[in-house]
């Protein structure tokens, strides 16, 4: 019965992925023109190429049915309107309970895409304040985007650690090749690609004392970064979190979208 799970989640993601770049495709004709980042985005430099990177984490616009999602079919409803579109604002509490798929769609639907691991990695990397993140919550729950002023990257990229769960893709080792991830711990080892590549029963300094948390045998296709509002300490730079299938959504789970600009302008 496992076996079968795990084959219709990569069958069903599969699927979801083609549908989004498609519209992906679709949407981003007239945006390939620009050649700076349109308002609410950051533009940031990964591997030489430049990215548009939301600001802040993804909130329901107004245009949407649901404002305060609290389940998954709460987003789902979202996602069927036709004027319903996530937004990049300060001060809008994030967009939650919503799946990996969902938020992948989500993106395409406004030419954009999620995150990848390594693009996450090399953007978060740089982000100053991290005593100021949304770490501990004395409310159980998020603040409103941008609220941790500080917590911020030199680019403008706020709430990277801490507030929400952040869904990125996995894009496996380098070269998009597989990675055997290591077993939950404190992470110990990390590569270039921004994959963990060895953990700990106690926590290293080195790496903030962020927490890892893996399920031996789960498809990994999805990956939540960042920490949470309750994470504590485990949240962090480096903290990772790959135990949930892409259908599923908490509470603490949140997203934010990127696009890329084309390398030169005519």
């Amino acid at each position: 019965m496992y076996y079968l799970r795990a084959v219709y989640t990569v069958v069903l993601t599969l699927i979801v992925t083609v549908v989004s770049v498609f519209a992906f495709d679709y949407v981003t004709g007239p945006r390939a023109m620009l050649s700076t980042c349109v308002l609410g985005t950051a533009l940031t430099m990964v591997d030489d190429r430049r990215w548009c990177v939301d600001q802040y984490e993804a909130s329901p616009g107004p245009g949407c049915p649901v404002l305060a999602p609290m389940s998954t079919d709460d987003t789902a409803r979202n996602l069927v309107a036709a004027a319903c579109k996530p937004v990049s604002t300060a001060g809008e509490l994030p967009w939650r309970h919503v799946s990996y798929i969902q938020a992948h769609q989500l993106c395409a639907q406004v030419g954009k895409q999620l995150l990848d691991t390594a693009q996450w990695s090399t953007i978060a990397s740089g982000v100053t304040g991290l005593e100021d993140c949304h770490l501990s919550s004395k409310t159980s729950g998020p603040l409103p985007t941008g609220s941790s002023a500080s917590c911020v990257t030199p680019a403008g990229v706020y709430d990277l650690v801490g507030n929400v769960w952040e869904w990125v893709t996995y894009e496996g080792g380098e070269d998009g090749l597989d990675t055997t991830l290591p077993p939950s711990g404190y992470v110990a080892g990390w590569t270039s690609w921004g994959v963990p590549s060895a953990s700990a029963t106690t926590s290293e300094i080195s790496f903030g004392d962020d927490y890892l948390f893996t399920t031996s045998g789960l498809p990994v296709v999805a990956v939540l970064r960042g920490g949470f509002y309750n994470s504590g300490s485990d949240g962090g730079v480096y903290a990772w979190q790959s135990t949930l299938r892409p259908t599923d959504s908490t509470a603490a789970t949140g997203f934010r979208c990127v696009y890329e600009l084309p390398t030169t302008v005519d």
